[in-house]
Parts: structure tokens; C-alpha cells; sequence
């Protein structure tokens, strides 16, 4: 998992030790091992960086709204991204509505 970690990839080594414990978990329940010898593992590597998207506030919503319909981009596109602003969705769910 050295490897994972030094190229940043910190979520799948959250999910490989998840999975990893989860193994040991149901050896230990199978009789096969008496303790799980990864049960602390995580606390060796660092946590997964949250990083969150962009958001507006509210009151910026009507602004970007004129922005949008002044846009030089196709109209396909403008309505699709309209559509998830009303309607809370995500882009493959709304680009793939018919």
C-alpha cells in the first residue's frame, strides 16, 4: 500500500484496508486466525484529503443564470446544465434523461 500512498491515491488505500479487514473479520469468525493482525493498520497511513467542489451561494444563482443564457456555449449543453440547477441532479442523470 506504500505505493498507493506515495502516488496519493489515499481513498483506495482506505478501501483496500476496509476489504482487508473485512477478510481477517470473517477468517476470525471461521476459526481460521484468532486476531485480526491488521485491525490497527489504518492508523499507519495518512487520511484521505477531502476536497470539495465550487459551490455558489443563493444570491449568486440569478447572476449566473444571465451569464448562462449569454453563453457562447450550445444550446444542448445550456439546458442540461439549467435542468440540474432546477431539479438537483447529476450530470449523468440529467444527460441521460429523454
Amino acid at each position: 500500500m506504500k505505493p498507493l500512498t506515495a502516488t496519493g491515491k489515499f481513498e483506495m488505500v482506505k478501501r483496500v484496508i476496509q476489504r482487508v479487514n473485512k477478510i481477517l473479520f470473517h477468517a476470525i469468525h471461521a476459526g481460521l486466525i484468532h486476531a485480526n493482525p491488521a485491525a490497527n493498520i489504518s492508523k499507519a497511513f495518512e487520511k484521505t484529503k477531502v476536497k470539495h467542489h465550487p459551490s455558489i451561494s443563493p444570491e449568486e444563482l440569478p447572476e449566473l443564470m444571465k451569464t448562462l443564457q449569454v453563453a457562447s456555449v450550445n444550446l444542448q449543453t445550456r439546458l442540461v446544465i439549467e435542468l440540474q440547477l432546477l431539479t438537483i441532479t447529476r450530470l449523468s442523470e440529467a444527460s441521460g434523461t429523454k
